[in-house]
């Protein structure tokens, strides 16, 4: 579980309250999560640390799982940073929060991770990335979350 997700960049968050933290029930996850690697992801309201709901994901196969942000307009030089927090349905699991650059096409030019930090199925987990500068070409992007 997933619940508040951040995109920053100097004084302001990127993303907008829906998409950081998933709690009106008619949208859900749509328009702002999207499945990338082995997870489905869903609008969940078994456990919330702000709010009444959280993004659920759940692995397609025993694999790391990896949910994506819908992408945001970039600056090539312009630092960025994301925090997550995550709690665990049942086994903790070392997971990430990263930065995908991408290009005015949507090609990934890179993905740059933070430190992996394991959750817990007691209480949240604050991960997150510190201040990452933006490659050149860079129009877009995209926070991954990795468990």
């Amino acid at each position: 579980m997933s619940d508040r997700i951040d995109l920053a960049w100097p004084g302001c968050n990127l993303l907008t309250d829906q998409q950081s933290s998933i709690e009106d029930s008619t949208l859900g996850v749509a328009g702002a999560w999207e499945a990338d690697t082995n997870v489905t992801v869903a609008r969940s309201t078994a456990q919330a640390d702000n709010g009444v709901a959280s993004m659920s994901m759940t692995a397609t196969a025993g694999a790391t799982m990896i949910a994506r942000s819908i992408y945001r307009r970039a600056v090539p030089s312009q630092t960025y940073a994301a925090r997550a927090r995550l709690r665990a349905n049942t086994t903790a699991r070392t997971c990430r929060v990263g930065l995908r650059f991408q290009n005015s096409a949507g090609g990934t030019i890179s993905t740059t991770f933070g430190t992996g930090v394991a959750d817990s199925n007691a209480a949240w987990t604050t991960i997150s990335i510190a201040a990452t500068q933006a490659p050149a070409l860079t129009a877009r992007v995209v926070i991954v979350v990795e468990v």
